[in-house]
């Protein structure tokens, strides 16, 4: 007697856009540096950071007091032919490894560590 309703069309959910995160470099004696480093994860800032010639990385998340220490190198290699021709033959790439995180106290000391050193073997 009654005709069902024709199918409703949904609408396509939106992907939402990654969050990018602010992270300043500190000092060798804690405080914040003039540079600013953004990127989604805090390995994408400590690789800017590696690129630019830093080897002991610790980074302030803005907003927060979770600091992120990384160590870092940059390697010469070899350009490979996916990459652009108007680059060098060698080209700088940066290497990370992520030691630890910790948080700042107000007055600028640390606090124990959300995750340890591993042991070595």
């Amino acid at each position: 007697m009654f005709a069902p309703d024709p199918p409703k069309k949904r609408k396509p959910k939106r992907r939402e856009k990654p969050v990018r995160r602010n992270f300043v470099p500190l000092d060798d004696g804690g405080r914040d540096t003039t540079m600013l480093f953004t990127g989604k994860t805090p390995r994408v800032a400590a690789l800017k950071c590696a690129r630019r010639g830093m080897k002991s990385i610790h980074l302030r998340e803005t907003n927060t007091n979770k600091v992120h220490a990384f160590t870092g190198k940059v390697k010469m290699e070899k350009r490979t032919e996916d990459m652009p021709d108007w680059l060098p033959d060698k080209v700088t790439v940066p290497h990370v490894k992520k030691v630890s995180t910790y948080r700042l106290l107000p007055d600028g000391s640390k606090k124990y560590p959300y995750r340890r050193k591993p042991k070595k073997k």
